[in-house]
């Protein structure tokens, strides 16, 4: 059975970012700009891989919440990427620097492929369940996401699952995908167009808005 971290560490895990902006903040106005600059993007992946490596993140359904007895990793995770999901500037300076984003990726586990191309304003959360191919496009204003979350009787109900993208895939502009998609090589998703939980593109398929619709209706 998956070991659940301890409530005290989740409750911890809320007040991350305003620690680690403000150490950052910190060791940058009293000179420290090297030391400033590894702490910033490197410590909170550090953090997180300690962290998954006792408590690794449950997939599929769970409950999250204040009133459950046992810490959720997944909640962790999210609290210690926080820095970067509030502040989007912080990577977008990475993605000016040929290879920085995709290694800086990797560090906190995502499995990145060769050439991945970046746009300026792409967004992926949950960085450490994000498998990405070679070649692959990833379109302006995309999203990627590998949980999701809504109300069930006065609970938060999380669906946590990893997502796939393969090789040589385009991700137009302003795509969605979700937690559990699997694109296989060469697909395209056309602008606009949003995967659900679990959807499967085969090779070289096409997705458009009309067969999203298509999708939702079946």
């Amino acid at each position: 059975m998956m070991k659940r971290p301890p409530k005290i560490l989740e409750s911890l895990s809320f007040f991350f970012p305003l620690i680690h902006l403000g150490s950052s903040l910190y060791l940058l106005t009293t000179g420290h700009l090297l030391v400033a600059v590894i702490w910033l993007y490197f410590m909170p992946p550090l953090a997180s891989r300690i962290v998954q490596f006792f408590y690794p993140i449950k997939f599929g359904a769970t409950l999250i919440g204040k009133k459950m007895p046992t810490g959720n990793s997944w909640l962790i995770a999210n609290n210690l990427q926080k820095s970067f999901d509030s502040l989007p500037i912080l990577e977008g300076i990475l993605k000016t620097i040929p290879g920085a984003y995709s290694f800086w990726l990797r560090c906190w586990g995502a499995k990145i492929g060769r050439s991945v191309l970046w746009t300026a304003e792409c967004r992926l959360v949950d960085r450490p369940l994000i498998t990405i191919g070679d070649r692959t496009l990833i379109g302006n204003m995309s999203y990627l996401a590998a949980h999701a979350i809504k109300k069930k009787d006065g609970k938060y109900l999380l669906y946590c699952k990893p997502v796939h993208v393969g090789n040589d895939v385009v991700i137009a502009y302003r795509a969605t995908l979700s937690p559990g998609c699997h694109v296989h090589d060469r697909a395209l998703i056309e602008a606009g167009a949003s995967l659900y939980p679990d959807q499967i593109l085969l090779a070289d398929q096409t997705y458009t808005r009309a067969q999203e619709l298509k999708y939702v209706m079946e």
